[in-house]
């Protein structure tokens, strides 16, 4: 339809867009063609000459005159036309890949990964005879597999830390939990409750009784409990602790309290703690507080002001006192 057209191509810069300027025979350039597909970059201009293809692309144009649109003025009207003009932009582009005619690719050291063979017939790729026979390959050996031994992971989670004295080790395997000091254990704990949402959490605390080797309150054995925790006033520091035991028997207890974050765990600096009616709560320590007798049927509640005003999540342990 289009009859007699052209398309100049200009090619070896790295930077070339890769797109085609599409031009009626007025000189006039419509838009860009983009989204060709080529190894090679480069940009060119396409020219309709013919009379009659310029009077068809110019009714494809809007009114804005800036694309040939197959769909002017009638919906596929002109979708040959497109499809035309495309495929001879196609055929112009694959035209810039070079044919390479070379028989023969050399390939670094791939004599060391091929079989010797004596009996076979050493040829070139072209087929010619050559002087392979006269060539002294590279053959020297790849590296030895260095030897190693398997390790069961199951025997490698039983093996002791040796890190530790044994009489400490001996002593954390007989009881479950994780102290603050952050001793090995299994640990019953679960927190809930951001860090910057002011400090929330809830959980149940086990903590061991080593707690990495702490003495005082960590030293004595673990009380399990059941605890809450959450912000009271936290631009003043104050938060408010709930404990309640899962115990046989009343108890008098020491709780430790730790403040948590995102990667790590920290005592508790407490500056004063009272009941809900005022009565002060003793401190064996800054993150200690007791000794406090936990009733089995009852729930220790206290608020807490901690001697810097921050949002942070915490966690309760409970130990004998």
């Amino acid at each position: 339809m289009l009859a007699e057209c052209s398309l100049s191509v200009l090619t070896g810069d790295a930077d070339l867009p890769k797109k085609v300027a599409m031009i009626r025979k007025t000189g006039m350039v419509i838009y860009q063609r983009g989204y060709l597909r080529s190894l090679v970059p480069f940009c060119g201009v396409f020219l309709c000459r013919n009379d009659e293809g310029n009077r068809i692309l110019r009714e494809m144009e809007p009114p804005r005159h800036d694309i040939w649109d197959p769909d002017h003025p009638e919906r596929g009207m002109n979708k040959k036309v497109e499809a035309e003009y495309m495929a001879f932009i196609r055929r112009c582009i694959k035209q810039l890949i070079s044919v390479d005619e070379s028989k023969v690719i050399s390939i670094p050291d791939l004599n060391r990964f091929l079989p010797d063979d004596d009996d076979s017939d050493e040829t070139t790729f072209d087929g010619n005879e050559s002087a392979t026979k006269e060539e002294t390959p590279d053959r020297s050996p790849l590296p030895e597999k260095i030897p190693g031994r398997k390790v069961d992971p199951r025997q490698r989670q039983m093996q002791p830390d040796n890190a530790r004295p044994e009489e400490e080790q001996e002593e954390t395997e007989s009881r479950d939990g994780e102290g603050s000091g952050g001793g090995p254990g299994e640990s019953t704990s679960e927190t809930t409750g951001g860090g910057g949402s002011g400090g929330g959490g809830r959980g149940q605390g086990n903590a061991g009784p080593e707690a990495g080797g702490k003495g005082g309150a960590h030293s004595k054995p673990a009380v399990p409990v059941r605890y809450r925790t959450f912000a009271t006033a936290p631009e003043r520091g104050i938060y408010t602790l709930v404990v309640s035991g899962q115990l046989e028997r009343s108890q008098n207890v020491n709780l430790i309290v730790s403040t948590v974050g995102d990667d790590q765990k920290a005592p508790a600096e407490i500056s004063a703690a009272h009941l809900p009616n005022g009565v002060p709560v003793p401190l064996v320590s800054s993150d200690t507080l007791g000794p406090i007798l936990l009733d089995k049927n009852s729930v220790y509640r206290a608020e807490l002001a901690l001697a810097h005003p921050i949002r942070v999540s915490m966690e309760v342990s409970a130990h004998e006192a």
